[in-house]
């Protein structure tokens, strides 16, 4: 079982630090947070960067299914998207519309992990044009969203 993380504003602010360092570093348009929530039964934002509430209002929470994060959540591992237009299981998907509404080409979503392995959470950038992230930039990506999971889980109360 994924240890729960600590409640409210510390949380978020520390979420919402971690995000707005992470965004530029990796050259990003926009992003998001997204913690596991026991209660709510998957992905829950609580941090984000340049999104409307359409697109916050559709992956209020994600149990999985066709959304990018809910990919990287089932696999275990980062999922990159260069470009959505050309996804296949996007193609099928309302997720697309959601995306392509908010001016999004590529997107990463990277999972956040316990010390057990578990997924805990899960960052994900979004870049309003298609894009191929080298591995330097996806290896960075890893080290910082692990490093934002340590601090998250860190902050837990004991």
């Amino acid at each position: 079982m994924s240890p729960s993380f600590g409640a409210g504003l510390e949380r978020n602010v520390i979420a919402a630090q971690a995000l707005a360092a992470i965004v530029p570093m990796i050259g990003a348009d926009m992003g998001n947070v997204q913690l596991l929530d026991p209660v709510a039964g998957g992905l829950k934002i609580v941090a984000q960067r340049g999104f409307g509430r359409q697109f916050l209002h559709h992956f209020e929470v994600v149990r999985g299914g066709d959304s990018i994060c809910g990919r990287a959540m089932s696999e275990g591992r980062a999922v990159l998207v260069p470009d959505i237009e050309r996804d296949a299981i996007l193609a099928r998907s309302s997720v697309l519309a959601v995306l392509t509404e908010a001016g999004v080409r590529t997107v990463i979503s990277a999972p956040m992990f316990d010390p057990a392995g578990s997924t805990v959470g899960m960052v994900s950038l979004h870049y309003r044009w298609v894009r191929r992230l080298s591995a330097n930039d996806q290896h960075l990506l890893e080290l910082l969203v692990q490093r934002t999971a340590r601090v998250l889980l860190a902050d837990r109360p004991r």
